[in-house]
């Protein structure tokens, strides 16, 4: 049986273009299309370009946009904005950025406010998945500050698009983190901010922590203090974020390294991380006697289905534990996983073995995705040999 020979030109026009995603947008144009007459066709039905520019040589935009529309462009990386931007025309050819409508994607090798501003009044950024202002390449000269940071905080306070936006390595200020603080409090999409080693103190951070006591989206802060002029989070600022994320339920990932927060202030974030959960006690008569808990804790309230779910209990044992034999298991109403049913000793879990305080990991494990909604109950119990069992702990959610 001989087998169908599939070359290139004989390929489906989706899989060349998923080819083309992974080429450079100028050698697609100046190489691939000039190929045959087929891939010519290729080229010229696909929209998805990616083109690198410095801005300060003369092959820019303007030969290529003679060759494709500008709608066609999704992904920009830009070097080379200097300080004689000439606010006409951003990328040295005859056509307004407003023509780049299905841009989603936007990096800048250094930027000034003034091309950032531009940029943003000509509409350009209003498809914007993704916008990055990185000064770790060459490229990298000009730096915006607390004016640039207004421009985009504006555009945020009404962009429905936006959900990444990196500006880490500027230097925004308090003044810039204040802005952004403004846009976060209505914002419902941006879902990552990066102003990290941007000159934020306690005062940039105070607004910032106000304003994620409101904001529902953002899952990553960046608040690195790695900065150029040498401001930075103390102490106060810790205690600010403590107070805003009692509140937020959404943040999921907050970068505060490289800055002036002392072994006090980091005590602050980390009982800030702890959730105590309200704790039902079940004929509780075995444990009373023995041991007095305190508090429930956990890594996280409610449960989340596909993440790590983890409960302690503390309190003060009374009396020796050594002749104890304390199991546990979970329980969950219409679903049933297998238990974990064994001594606490099996479990990895320190049993007391003389008075004093005490804290106890309860619960170690994963939701799984296929866990159905309703309420779910986990249950300690404790059994000895002249007891009969008891249920000692209960303590229910809702998924």
């Amino acid at each position: 049986m001989e087998m169908s020979k599939a070359t290139l030109l004989t390929l489906p026009v989706e899989l060349i273009h998923c080819i083309f995603d992974h080429c450079d947008g100028k050698g697609i144009l100046h190489s691939i299309r000039s190929t045959c007459t087929r891939l010519y066709s290729f080229v010229n039905t696909y929209n998805r370009f990616e083109f690198d520019f410095n801005l300060n040589s003369t092959d820019g935009f303007k030969s290529l946009y003679k060759i494709i529309e500008p709608k066609n462009v999704l992904f920009l990386n830009v070097y080379g904005i200097s300080n004689s931007f000439n606010r006409p025309n951003l990328f040295h050819y005859p056509i307004d950025c407003c023509q780049l409508t299905q841009l989603r994607s936007v990096t800048f090798h250094g930027v000034s406010n003034e091309a950032l501003e531009h940029f943003i009044q000509q509409g350009a950024a209003n498809s914007l998945t993704s916008l990055t202002i990185d000064l770790s390449s060459e490229y990298g000269g000009n730096r915006i500050t607390e004016i640039g940071a207004q421009y985009l905080a504006d555009a945020l306070k009404t962009n429905t698009t936006l959900t990444t936006l990196d500006i880490e390595n500027n230097c925004i200020g308090d003044e810039g983190a204040k802005h952004f603080a403004d846009a976060l409090r209505n914002n419902t999409t941006l879902i990552t901010l990066d102003i990290g080693c941007n000159g934020i103190a306690d005062e940039g951070v105070q607004h910032l922590a106000d304003a994620l006591k409101k904001n529902t989206a953002l899952k990553t802060l960046n608040l690195n203090g790695a900065s150029i002029r040498g401001y930075k989070i103390s102490d106060k600022g810790a205690e600010y974020l403590v107070d805003a994320l009692k509140n937020n339920t959404t943040l999921t990932k907050l970068d505060i390294r490289n800055n002036w927060i002392t072994n006090s202030g980091a005590q602050y974030l980390a009982d800030a991380l702890i959730f105590n959960i309200p704790l039902q006690w079940v004929n509780c008569s075995t444990w009373t006697d023995q041991l007095s808990i305190e508090k429930v804790e956990a890594n996280m309230w409610p449960p989340k289905r596909n993440e790590l779910l983890t409960v302690s209990v503390s309190g003060v044992a009374k009396e020796s534990f050594i002749y104890g034999n304390y199991n546990k298991t979970i329980v969950y109403r219409g679903y049933s996983l297998p238990s974990i049913i064994g001594s606490l000793d099996d479990l990895g879990i320190k049993l007391p073995t003389y008075p004093g305080p005490l804290k106890m990991i309860i619960f170690n494990a994963t939701i799984p995705d296929v866990a159905p909604n309703g309420q779910y109950d986990l249950y300690v119990k404790a059994s000895e040999q002249d007891h009969f069992e008891v249920l000692c702990v209960k303590i229910t959610w809702e998924l």
